[in-house]
């Protein structure tokens, strides 16, 4: 109990800190726990059912949400947390925290991938390698690399990444229920091909043209100072 009191108490304190403006919005305080809260019980009933299934609960999923609603050290941050959680309880705790959170990295890293329904498989597929990788590394620490049951591991990692094109239809439902905007619905709106940017183009292309220019120039510069650039240049886009 003291040990989630205290894990709770540092997201507490990081949002404090680093977001203070997600502490004053409810529901953007009630999503991130929502996700936090979902996957430990997730991981709880995983783990009563059967403790060797743990590496089937997709635990990437939590960042590639997050991420898509707010930054990446927020994303990253709250997934630390989450593993750090599960550990308390899982089997080989340095090893499960090990591997979730170089998952969990790689998944915010190929996150912009995972907005565009083409790369799903390859988005999957990176973060599948990842877990083959570390845990090839951990079974040669411990020699026992040619163990037959490992292939069971690997078939868990592989249905892991798969389940990763789950954070998709979960983003838009989040964005739905919680009232949030997601990097999805911004690179929708962002699309020129969508039908009121088609419309603007064919009816004022000098208009047209005059917005991606600004577009650009904003996106250049909010990305000097670390900015949310998808949102600015969406907004300039229809400024």
């Amino acid at each position: 109990f003291l040990l989630i009191v205290l894990v709770l108490l540092m997201v507490y304190l990081f949002l404090q800190q680093f977001r203070s403006s997600i502490l004053q919005n409810s529901n953007s305080l009630t999503l991130i726990l929502v996700n936090m809260v979902g996957m430990v019980l997730l991981a709880d009933f995983i783990l009563r059912i059967n403790p060797n299934l743990i590496y089937l609960t997709p635990f990437p999923i939590v960042p590639i949400i997050l991420r898509s609603f707010y930054d990446t050290r927020l994303a990253l941050f709250v997934h630390i947390m989450v593993i750090v959680l599960v550990g308390l309880v899982a089997p080989n705790s340095f090893e499960f925290i090990f591997l979730q959170l170089m998952a969990g990295i790689f998944s915010i890293v190929t996150a912009t991938g995972l907005y565009r329904r083409a790369q799903l498989v390859i988005a999957s597929a990176k973060v599948t390698g990842v877990y083959f990788v570390s845990y090839f590394a951990f079974t040669l620490i411990r020699g026992d690399v040619m163990d037959a049951e490992h292939l069971t591991q690997y078939g868990y990692f592989t249905l892991n990444g798969l389940l990763s094109v789950v954070a998709y239809p979960l983003i838009l439902l989040f964005e739905k229920v919680f009232g949030q905007v997601s990097d999805v619905t911004l690179l929708e709106l962002g699309d020129t091909n969508s039908p009121l940017l088609r419309k603007l183009r064919d009816l004022a292309p000098g208009t047209f043209q005059h917005s991606l220019q600004v577009g650009n120039l904003a996106e250049s510069v909010i990305a000097e100072i670390g900015g949310n650039t998808l949102l600015v240049r969406t907004g300039a886009l229809y400024h």
